[in-house]
């Protein structure tokens, strides 16, 4: 009985940490992604901390959109 829960526990362990590892790697593939020839596409969040401009704290939000090679389709 004891090694049937041990394995049932490592069952739901490994099964939790794929699920875990599944949602943090697609969230970061919908937004701020490069493409692989170094274009933005789609949802993007541009912050300070990735502009020059002085005029923006480092959380600030710049700009953000829906982004189709590297230009935002969200800007009228």
């Amino acid at each position: 009985m004891k090694g049937i829960l041990n394995n049932y526990f490592i069952s739901v362990i490994a099964s939790a940490s794929l699920v875990c590892g599944s949602v943090y790697y697609y969230s970061d593939a919908i937004q701020n992604h490069i493409d692989e020839t170094g274009m933005r596409q789609g949802s993007w969040v541009i912050t300070g901390a990735m502009t020059k401009d002085s005029a923006y704290e480092l959380g600030d939000t710049v700009e953000e959109g829906n982004f189709i090679d590297d230009k935002n389709r969200d800007v009228e």
